[in-house]
């Protein structure tokens, strides 16, 4: 099997692991991360006429508390139904971000140096792209 095939398979494993549990999560999980991810951004002066762009976003952990504080947000994920989660609640509350289907392990990445890239765990397991092009879009 090539590299790419196989990497291509793990994507879609993936997703589809993310998507099964993406309900539960944002239901248990998302409410602390969105407490953590305040604290960090509190920390890390993030906020009002910032760029942001927040990598394996699941439900918006730090995308969230960056878009409330008036970060321009851009958020990155695997999984269409923790997207699905972020947008409803970005609507619910007024927020304005953007959030994108896309994988992360995607090289058609532009760079930009004033975008503050992110992960809410601190690190992300692919090469971060501080600004996704339009073709890396899923």
């Amino acid at each position: 099997m090539s590299n790419v095939l196989a990497h291509t398979e793990m994507t879609a494993k993936t997703r589809s692991a993310w998507d099964t549990i993406a309900a539960g999560y944002d239901e248990f999980v998302t409410a602390t991360h969105h407490w953590t991810g305040n604290e960090a951004l509190e920390r890390a002066g993030g906020g009002s006429g910032k760029r942001f762009l927040d990598g394996a976003v699941g439900s918006g952990g730090l995308s969230v508390p960056a878009a409330r504080r008036g970060a321009e947000v851009v958020s990155i994920e695997l999984s269409p139904v923790m997207i699905e989660c972020l947008r409803a609640r970005a609507r619910a509350e007024g927020l304005t971000l953007e959030g994108h289907i896309m994988d992360g392990t995607s090289s058609s990445c532009r760079t930009t140096a004033s975008t503050s890239p992110a992960h809410s765990s601190g690190s992300c397991s692919f090469p971060i792209c501080r600004e996704p092009s339009p073709s890396s879009f899923a």
